[in-house]
């Protein structure tokens, strides 16, 4: 009885008052911008990402913990100690979003941790020490105190990587914590952990705790002082591949109906889902063997932060510099990667093709559906844009590839290096595609001979064609069939050459590493090698690096050859660019 008088004393009506007063303005500051971006679309985000629902139960059953535990040392420390110590919570969970996600706390934030610390240290210390002046709380009250710390950071940390790794728009994870939170607080109350005199306190809590979370995660960006927000964002946009076993299907789905890659008229809504189910279990057999998912996302985010940083360092009239991950068929696609943009405050956009070669398939098929993301989210004005729409005879780029090659052919024998048949292979095209005038296959074969001018040896050297899809007539020869020729002619050293990739993915670690070295054995070729992809390598990322910098300098809006259309295309989206950094002098906007 005692004990429960002085927790009365301790949490007073007013403060009840106070959090339920937050609650109710932060819960209809919450739905009021549900409302204004439109309740359809926060229904389809909330339906789209619904396994979010299990991933939230874990911070929100730590908070739920929080909350109890809160109430148990309240009841062991004065006010005043209970507070002070507590604030520890407040600085190991900012030292450790500085140091795990670079989210450097400004100097206002800083001065308002010491005050609210200095604040607890003599907050009425004499009122409360008189009422526990004999008393002090034993170890395990420290202990539990230190759990309730770790629940709180441990919480936090596991949100901020909920955030940075799911597609789900803020307002949506919002909602399942929510959900989460009231069910872990009834879970406790059912348990008869929380008296039931308290349960309108503690679910009082549980709400308030979600909201305050809302709050960080949208004003978060606030934690990067002005001059940190993104001046110029590179979209660094590309086909993209599954992270994991279980996003093989959705991949594959999203790959066989894009009329724009592998075009099937107009059952193409029907026979392309039909296919992926069909193709499913053999494609993720196949990523199981190179480490159960693609490492494209992995490259592109190492390739994107260095480039980055060396443009903050070489083009500091643009900085600072944030690159933004833009996957056509799996995660993060266009619609994430645009909120996460207007989120950040950025205005100036380059969309950087890492496809160095253009084709309607690929890099155009990027560039429509971003147009068409923007035009549904309403974002017509929201940036200004310009395109980096192919690089294939860059210099850099250029050198990147041949220093691969010199890499690749070091893993012959010095005397057998000579002999060495150096196959290009690149990703083929439905020849339906070539016949409208696709660019690609001659932008390819350009960057093939630059290669083979810049080393400068006598090897001879052969283009082929991977990745055919299906019965119709696709670009070659392939790479298969060339092997098998090579085979036949008696050819002991072959060297594969990914030609048009700029990371590793399923066509070069499985498709070459497993599939076509086998293939080479079976054909008598003794020695096989494949030259290394360019993923991090340092040339290929001062390259890119290089080719914006001209690119911001220059004041380009794309190259020259972008407005012009192939000549039998019949995509009337084709070559669009919405709210161009100056006037488009070719008018194409016809979506």
């Amino acid at each position: 009885m005692t004990q429960d008088l002085e927790l009365k004393n301790l949490l007073p009506h007013s403060d009840v008052t106070t959090q339920e007063t937050k609650v109710t303005t932060s819960l209809g500051r919450t739905f009021w911008s549900h409302l204004k971006r439109g309740i359809q679309s926060l229904y389809a985000q909330t339906v789209k990402h619904y396994g979010l629902l299990y991933s939230y139960l874990i911070p929100a059953g730590l908070y739920a913990c929080y909350d109890v535990l809160a109430y148990v040392n309240l009841r062991k420390f004065d006010a005043s100690t209970y507070f002070l110590l507590l604030q520890f919570r407040l600085v190991v969970t900012g030292l450790l979003h500085q140091c795990m996600f670079n989210k450097k706390l400004c100097g206002i934030q800083w001065i308002a941790l010491l005050i609210i610390t200095f604040g607890c240290c003599i907050k009425t210390a004499s009122e409360f020490y008189g009422v526990r002046k004999n008393t002090s709380p034993p170890k395990l009250a420290y202990a539990s105190l230190m759990l309730q710390i770790l629940c709180s950071t441990f919480a936090g940390v596991y949100n901020e990587v909920l955030l940075k790794r799911t597609l789900a728009t803020l307002n949506v994870q919002n909602i399942f914590m929510y959900v989460d939170s009231t069910l872990c607080t009834l879970f406790f109350i059912a348990a008869g952990v929380v008296e039931s005199s308290e349960d309108n306190l503690t679910l009082l809590r549980a709400i308030s705790a979600t909201v305050s979370l809302w709050y960080f995660t949208k004003s978060r960006g606030s934690m990067h002082s002005k001059r940190n927000v993104p001046k110029t964002a590179i979209a660094m946009m590309n086909m993209g591949g599954p992270s994991t076993l279980n996003e093989v299907g959705s991949f594959l789905e999203n790959l066989f109906c894009d009329p724009e890659i592998i075009p099937m008229g107009k059952a193409q809504s029907v026979v392309g889902p039909w296919i992926a189910r069909r193709r499913t279990p053999k494609i993720t057999e196949q990523y199981a063997k190179i480490g159960g998912g693609s490492p494209i996302l992995k490259w592109t985010n190492i390739q994107g932060e260095e480039m980055c940083r060396q443009l903050d360092s070489i083009s500091p009239q643009t900085a600072p510099h944030k690159h933004y991950v833009f996957f056509r068929y799996a995660n993060p696609q266009t619609e994430a990667s645009l909120l996460q943009m207007r989120e950040d405050g950025v205005e100036r956009v380059v969309a950087f093709s890492q496809y160095p070669q253009w084709s309607c398939t690929t890099t155009g098929s990027s560039l429509n559906q971003l147009w068409r993301e923007i035009k549904r989210l309403k974002m017509e004005n929201t940036f200004k844009w310009s395109l980096i729409d192919r690089w294939n005879t860059d210099a850099g780029y250029i050198e990147a590839v041949t220093q691969r090659v010199r890499l690749g052919l070091e893993q012959f024998a010095p005397e057998d290096r000579h002999k060495v048949i150096i196959m290009f292979s690149a990703h083929s095209l439905p020849m339906k595609v070539v016949y409208k005038g696709d660019p690609y296959v001659k932008e390819i074969a350009s960057t093939t001979e630059r290669v083979m001018d810049k080393l400068q040896i006598g090897n001879s050297h052969i283009l082929a064609w991977q990745s055919k899809v299906g019965f119709l007539p696709w670009m070659g020869p392939s790479t298969s069939d060339v092997l098998k020729g090579f085979g036949k002619q008696g050819q002991q050293h072959v060297l594969a050459v990914p030609i048009a990739f700029t990371s590793d993915h399923i066509e070069t670690l499985y498709e070459i590493d497993i599939e076509y070295a086998e293939e080479a054995k079976e054909a008598g070729i003794l020695h096989f090698k494949r030259s290394p992809s360019l993923n991090d390598e340092p040339l290929l990322l001062k390259a890119m690096a290089n080719r914006v910098k001209k690119h911001l300098e220059e004041g380009e809006l794309h190259s020259p050859q972008y407005p012009l259309p192939c000549p039998k295309c019949t995509n009337a989206m084709c070559r669009t660019i919405l709210n161009p950094i100056s006037n488009y002098s070719v008018k194409r906007d016809r979506i």
